[in-house]
């Protein structure tokens, strides 16, 4: 009975310093990658993003450049497989089919309303609004080449189940971005040939309307 208990006891506790021990690794982990953050107040990337519907089990994957200026300016340049352009600006956000030569105006609020992603549109620290997990599967491609973050939202978050995030071993710069949301879909982002720090005009998150172009207003909805 004595030696059951041990093992059992020895069992317990290689478990509790398996999930903890891995807890704290990303502990020290997001101290990293928060310092990295703070530091980069811009920078430039390609990107490739695979979206997959589970209802469907259906894989979507298109690519481009992304341009961000802190305090979350973006334009995502989508060039395959359909061109379209994606601006968020200081107020609004324009989204530019080239194909139908229309473009859809929100309000940037549509998005900055979801807690979860603050880090990214303000100036917050991600442990604001994630807690540390051990996720029942990783979506990281590549794992061994990267240092992973899971995370899931301190609020219950209706676009949001989990994050998972992959970052550089030395940079602790994000590689890979994967947004899973309750029904199992994802989006995964993933980084390359990125370059911090490199001087871009405010004027490139700014879209300008030109004449004969259709222009969807949203944002009274």
């Amino acid at each position: 009975m004595n030696n059951l208990i041990q093992k059992f006891i020895i069992g317990f506790l290689g478990l509790y310093l398996t999930f903890f021990g891995n807890l704290w690794a990303q502990s020290d982990t997001i101290t990293e990658f928060q310092n990295n953050f703070n530091q980069t107040q811009t920078f430039v990337a390609d990107f490739q993003q695979v979206y997959y519907d589970s209802m469907l089990d259906q894989t979507n994957i298109s690519s481009g450049k992304i341009f961000f200026k802190k305090p979350g300016l973006m334009r995502w340049y989508y060039e395959k497989p359909d061109l379209t352009e994606i601006v968020i600006g200081t107020e609004k956000i324009w989204i530019y089919d080239p194909d139908l030569e229309n473009v859809t105006v929100q309000f940037l609020d549509q998005v900055s309303r979801i807690d979860s992603l603050s880090f990214l549109l303000k100036n917050e620290y991600l442990n604001q609004h994630f807690s540390l997990i051990q996720p029942e599967k990783s979506l990281i491609s590549n794992l061994a080449d990267f240092i992973p973050l899971y995370l899931k939202p301190l609020k219950n978050s209706q676009y949001i189940a989990e994050l998972q995030l992959a970052l550089g071993k030395k940079s602790y710069q994000i590689q890979q971005f994967i947004i899973i949301d309750h029904q199992q879909n994802y989006r995964k982002i993933d980084f390359t040939a990125m370059v911090q720090n490199v001087e871009i005009n405010n004027s490139k998150f700014e879209f300008v309307i030109t004449e004969g172009m259709e222009v969807i207003d949203e944002m009274d909805n």
